[in-house]
């Protein structure tokens, strides 16, 4: 389809707006040729017939966070709005992760990360003043007790989503380096989870 347009609603001001492109991309057919791309590695769900798994969420570098309403069939823009401290906290979100709890969290290079609350369309975040070492977050990986694992610019973070605790490992715990990266963990089928960085 060439020509197409986007139409989202800001989250924070209610506006309208229109995204305009060249060419929408459709991928159809009966099977997936996914098998032996290792999907998995850049962060792309696959399901047990190999067909990419999509949702709702689209995190932009510059622009927040978006999030499709299926039911309007518009997209809402999430950003952060200094005067809000229940908004996006930074608007370079790298990652989106639901939860075993279906929870959805993002994380962010410059305001740590936060849990979305739909009811009400507003975010908590945890950053630097809640024990994060800073407040730039890659990615999240949940372990088999429920907890989290962050990987940031400073070391590894462990986090209880139920009790909020946080705990930092770096160097001194014995860990290679405390700089990770950009798509920098992955739990494969057995829970195991890698952790990686430059």
């Amino acid at each position: 389809m060439d020509g197409a347009t986007v139409i989202y609603e800001d989250a924070v001001t209610h506006e309208i707006h229109h995204l305009e492109g060249d060419a929408i991309l459709l991928a159809t057919g009966r099977r997936p040729n996914t098998s032996g791309l290792n999907l998995e590695v850049a962060g792309v769900k696959v399901n047990e017939r190999g067909a990419i798994i999509v949702d709702e969420w689209l995190a932009t570098y510059a622009n927040g966070a978006y999030c499709y309403n299926v039911n309007e069939k518009r997209w809402k823009n999430y950003v952060h709005n200094e005067g809000n401290q229940e908004s996006l906290p930074y608007d370079k979100v790298l990652s989106i992760f639901e939860d075993s709890h279906r929870q959805i969290w993002l994380t962010t290079q410059g305001g740590g990360f936060c849990l979305f609350h739909p009811e009400t369309e507003t975010f908590t975040s945890y950053n630097s003043s809640n024990g994060l070492p800073n407040d730039v977050v890659y990615q999240i990986v949940e372990d088999a007790e429920g907890l989290f694992w962050l990987t940031t610019n400073s070391g590894l973070v462990r986090f209880n989503p139920v009790t909020k605790q946080v705990k930092g490992y770096t160097t001194a715990n014995g860990l290679l380096g405390d700089q990770f990266n950009y798509r920098s963990s992955y739990k494969d089928e057995a829970g195991n989870i890698y952790l990686g960085r430059p």
